[in-house]
């Protein structure tokens, strides 16, 4: 991927549309960003790392929000606009920012496109632009995520040299999201969660087992001294143990059960003969009381033999009576009959008399408004000549109405046109006021840029003398370090001699005894011997040992401190250069006063540069008030006229009205009223006619039917009573048939209703004489007999019953317990199969667990395992570059140590100085070094990533900032570096203040802060 163009609007520093074209480069792939401090070069970076992945590039700057410029205008949208090519295609991407203009309540959305631009126009290369298709289509065609670009290609200022310093947990971070291990640490997750599983799932067997212990005394009784007693009294037993000691029991048990069964069915057999016995003895009882019984009730029932002869007698004659009850039933009928319709004659009677009445005095009442009905038509005729005349009332009304709305409209005008005219005097004093304190702040403001410099340089030496004392502290306490270094180092060497030449005495002492005279000496070659060597004091092999394992690590911390003592010294003569080439005076303390003052001054000039700022807006916002003022003040005039000329229209359109209006009637309301009382006349007429009409009809016709009810109901009269007599006499003849005369049948009459009682109580009385008397004669047998004593037998089967019942329970419980143990056995190798497998199970997820963790002597999890892989490919593609880079000094080697606190290792890196043969920690290096190890890992990544990812192109790099660490032959180097890789068709951005650097670099991106505060730039290319 490289840049073609980049258009920033509203961003950052940049007020309007800054378009930066990349294609005036040329062949010049190498360039330097140039710029003030604060005018916008790193907001470069972040234009690119914004269109291509909606962030900025710095994890300072992660809210993008603060990324829309302060000097825009409010109707500008935030936007950046991207064109690269990338692997001979070329794309567009362009991102809105969403931010909220001043009023307005919600947010502007954002808006994010994708093309590719092609000969025949700019196709989408999404199928919705949205922000996550967009993002999910840029990695794919980058390859590369916003992590991994940070790290390879935009090297944000203050994260260069994070991978190169940074812990073991830090670098496993990085790692992970440019070579995406992050599966491996999810499988460790995953692990975990299996591990925790597997141990709650054998924490519940063994609670189980544990709760199963615990039922065996609910399930089963303790014999004394029994194997079960003994074993649950210990504290601790197996489970194989627990199983034997049930199976006794179990066995104990089984014994039991055939006597304790033969035992139960004896007592149920003797039980069963007493239930025998006592049901034959409750029969033979109940016979006999039922007999004696018997015998009680029949003569009751012969006792009561008369009084049931006359019930007979009297069911007899009712029953005759009741064949004459239809005879007596129709005289009562017709005699009821006939009352009725002589009660209703004299009502009648009256009502005949009222209707005649009635029908005359309404025949008067007709002939009254036949007389009045002759006024309707000249009513009628009223209502037709005046009711024409509402229409020109409503007219002369509304006429009135419009007239009343003008004026108002009118007098609404002219207040609206004073109003307008005073408002607009008062914004036109208050533009004239903020113009004349906007001119004055600008005039405040004009010297900001040359003071910013001042700031600048005064800056420059206060962090270069800074940097110069602490140095110089740096190198005392390293001097110091370095000479107790020595003498620890030469305190340890010269015990360690010391020891050692004693031990060398001791070993010649030992040869010295084997040497025999007039033969050679195994060391000299020497027949003859002398003065044989002496014994020394004993030396143990093993403290000379510890001695000499003292005295080299002794040296070693001596050469470590001789390497950072140089170290340092180095730093010192780069820091006093720093300080030379600023004019400093470094033996003379260098004081922060000049630049306290500058600072203050230009702090104080950014608020007046702001409040200007603020001043110009509010002057833009007045004149546009002023603008709408007069834009309204004409508007409001020709209203006014518009309705002047209104008014005089309908005035004497409504006095034309008035004059055609009739004078009897000064308005419509009058008018109103009169028709309204010449219709309400004509109604009530009119309504008087057809009600009496109406009851002069109703009052006739009921004269009419009460006429002829009259005449009906006499006719029914006289039928009545001719019925009435036939009945009786007819009645009269029958009753004399059976009975003696009409009393005797009034008599027996009353027994009907009794009739249905009496048949059923002369049905049982016969009924129960004749059982009985059967049921007696049955028993005839048991006259004389004694009943069997009941309460003799009951006790002895009671007796018998809770014998059975107790050996019942007996059996039942021993069979429990039976069952009981063999449950418990069971559920007991169930458990105990269940908790080993579970044992062996959790085992080995655990120890899967600790070694894909890292929970090993090395500290090394199996993720960063992998990752080693990765950082040793790329230390060795980074030393390519750096040993050159540092004249073969340095080379870059991961570290074997251990991370003290138990912490995670094996990503850590070391620097070897071939200078002084030692390794050491890469943060022991210089500024300048550290930079030139920084490039070239953050290079090595690149082809790392590069090579297993073919689709891979990455021929782009931005790097903020860093040279200024460097000195003149290390920047060569480095840039050297940059030229070999532009050589190679990468483009190479570089932000960078160092005055070498843009000196060596023909092409340079200047970056300029104007005296308003906002930015510009310009490329300069030699």
């Amino acid at each position: 991927m490289q840049p073609l163009e980049l258009k920033m609007t509203a961003f950052g520093p940049y007020k309007d549309c800054e378009t930066i074209d990349f294609r005036a480069l040329g062949d010049r792939k190498l360039f330097v960003i140039s710029g003030t401090t604060g005018a916008g070069k790193t907001t470069i970076f972040d234009g690119i790392f914004y269109a291509l992945y909606g962030a900025a590039s710095g994890e300072d700057r992660s809210e993008v929000k603060g990324l829309r410029s302060h000097f825009a205008d409010d109707k500008v949208a935030t936007s950046v606009e991207l064109l690269f090519a990338m692997k001979g295609h070329t794309y567009r991407v362009y991102r809105q920012l969403p931010y909220k203009k001043a009023g307005n309540k919600s947010e502007t959305p954002g808006k994010v496109e994708l093309y590719e631009v092609t000969d025949q126009g700019d196709v989408p290369l999404v199928d919705q632009q949205k922000a996550t298709e967009v993002s999910d289509k840029i990695r794919e065609l980058l390859g590369l995520t916003k992590e991994q670009f940070k790290q390879i290609v935009m090297l944000p200022q203050g994260e260069f040299q994070k991978l190169l310093t940074s812990t073991t947990a830090n670098k496993e971070e990085i790692l992970r999201k440019i070579f995406k291990t992050m599966k491996y640490d999810d499988m460790v997750h995953r692990l975990k969660d299996k591990r925790n599983d597997a141990q709650q799932a054998l924490d519940k067997a063994q609670a189980l087992q544990q709760h199963t212990v615990r039922t065996i005394h609910q399930a089963l009784p303790l014999r004394e001294a029994s194997s079960l007693e003994q074993l649950l009294a210990q504290e601790h037993f197996t489970t194989a143990r627990l199983v034997q000691a049930l199976a006794e029991e179990q066995q104990h048990y089984e014994a039991l059960l055939p006597g304790q069964q033969q035992a139960y069915e004896e007592a149920m057999d003797k039980q069963n003969v007493l239930q025998e016995m006592r049901a034959k003895a409750r029969q033979f009882n109940e016979e006999l009381t039922t007999y004696q019984n018997l015998k009680t009730e029949l003569t009751k029932l012969n006792e009561q033999q008369p009084a049931i002869d006359t019930m007979q007698k009297q069911y007899d004659f009712a029953e005759k009576a009741q064949q004459l009850a239809p005879y007596d039933e129709q005289f009562h009928t017709l005699n009821q009959h006939k009352k009725k319709l002589e009660n209703r004659l004299p009502a009648l009677q009256e009502k005949l008399v009222d209707a005649i009445k009635k029908q005359e005095e309404i025949s008067l009442q007709w002939q009254q408004v036949t007389e009045d009905k002759k006024q309707l038509p000249v009513l009628e005729q009223q209502l037709r000549t005046w009711q024409p005349l509402i229409a020109m009332y409503e007219r002369v009304d509304d006429s009135k109405a419009r007239q009343q709305t003008l004026q108002q409209q009118l007098q609404r005008h002219q207040q609206q046109v004073q109003k307008n005219h005073h408002e607009q005097q008062q914004v036109m004093a208050t533009f004239e006021t903020q113009k004349a304190q906007y001119t004055q702040a600008m005039e405040a403001v004009h010297a900001l840029p040359m003071l910013q410099q001042q700031l600048f340089d005064e800056e420059k030496k206060v962090n270069a003398y800074t940097q110069f004392t602490q140095r110089k502290t740096q190198l005392q306490t390293l001097a110091k370090a370095l000479q107790e270094a020595k003498k620890e180092q030469q305190q340890a060497q010269t015990a360690y001699e010391t020891m050692h030449q004693i031990s060398l005495r001791n070993q010649a002492y030992t040869l010295a005894q084997q040497l025999v005279e007039g033969e050679a000496c195994p060391v000299c070659g020497s027949a003859d011997h002398p003065a044989h060597a002496q014994l020394s004091d004993a030396v143990d092999e093993q403290v000379l040992e510890q001695q000499r394992v003292q005295y080299e690590a002794t040296q070693r911390m001596y050469y470590r401190a001789e390497s950072a003592w140089q170290s340092a010294q180095l730093q010192l003569n780069e820091a006093t250069a720093a300080c030379d080439a600023l004019a400093i005076d470094t033996t003379r303390t260098y004081t922060t006063t000049r630049y306290e003052h500058i600072k203050a001054q230009v702090a104080q000039l950014m608020q007046a540069q702001t409040k200007a700022e603020q001043q110009q807006h509010t002057l833009q916002q007045l004149e546009q008030q002023l603008k709408q003022f007069e834009q309204q003040q004409q508007t409001l005039q020709q209203q006014l006229i518009v309705t002047e000329q209104q008014l005089q229209t309908n005035t004497v359109l409504l006095e034309e009205q008035q004059q055609q209006l009739p004078e009897q009637y000064g308005t419509k309301a009058e008018l109103q009223q009169y028709l309204t009382a010449v219709e309400h006349q004509k109604i009530q007429l009119e309504q008087r006619v057809e009600a009496v009409r109406q009851q002069l009809e109703q009052a006739t016709q009921t004269l009419q039917l009460t006429k002829n009810d009259h005449v009906h109901l006499t006719t029914q009269i006289d039928e009545a009573v001719h019925n009435l007599q036939e009945a009786q006499e007819h009645f009269k003849e029958r009753v004399l048939e059976h009975f003696d005369n009409g009393q005797h049948y009034t008599e027996m009459k009353h027994f009907i209703p009794q009739m249905p009682s009496m048949r059923t109580k002369l049905e049982q009385f016969a009924q129960q004489l004749y059982a009985t008397t059967q049921a007696c004669e049955k028993r005839q047998h048991l006259e004389g007999k004694e009943p069997h004593d009941m309460a003799t037998i009951e006790a002895q089967l009671q007796q018998a019953r809770q014998q059975g019942e107790q050996l019942f329970t007996n059996w039942q419980q021993t069979k429990s317990y039976v069952k009981n143990t063999q449950a418990l056995m069971q559920q007991l190798d169930e458990n105990r199969a269940q908790i080993e497998a579970l044992e062996q199970r959790a085992t080995h997820i655990i120890a899967l667990y600790d070694l894909l963790r890292g929970n090993n002597e090395q500290r090394i999890s199996f993720e960063r395992y992998l990752q080693i892989e990765y950082l040793e490919q790329i230390i060795e593609a980074a030393n390519e570059r750096l040993q050159p880079l540092s004249n073969g000094q340095f080379l870059l080697q991961r570290s074997e140590r251990l991370e003290s606190h138990g912490k995670q290792s094996g990503l850590g890196l070391d620097i070897y100085d071939a200078y002084t043969g030692q390794t050491r920690d890469v943060k022991t290096m210089s500024g300048g070094e550290k930079f030139n190890a920084a490039l070239c890992l953050a290079l090595g990544i690149s082809d790392i990533i590069q090579s297993y990812r073919g689709q891979v192109e990455i021929d782009t790099m931005f790097i903020d900032e860093g040279f200024g660490t460097l000195d003149e032959e290390a920047l060569a180097k480095a840039i050297d570096t940059l030229v070999e890789l532009q050589k190679s068709g990468r483009m190479i951005g570089v932000i960078s203040h160092v005055a070498g650097l843009k000196e060596a670099i023909p092409a340079v991106l200047e970056v300029k802060k104007l005296r308003e505060g906002y930015s510009h730039t310009k490329f300069h290319i030699d």
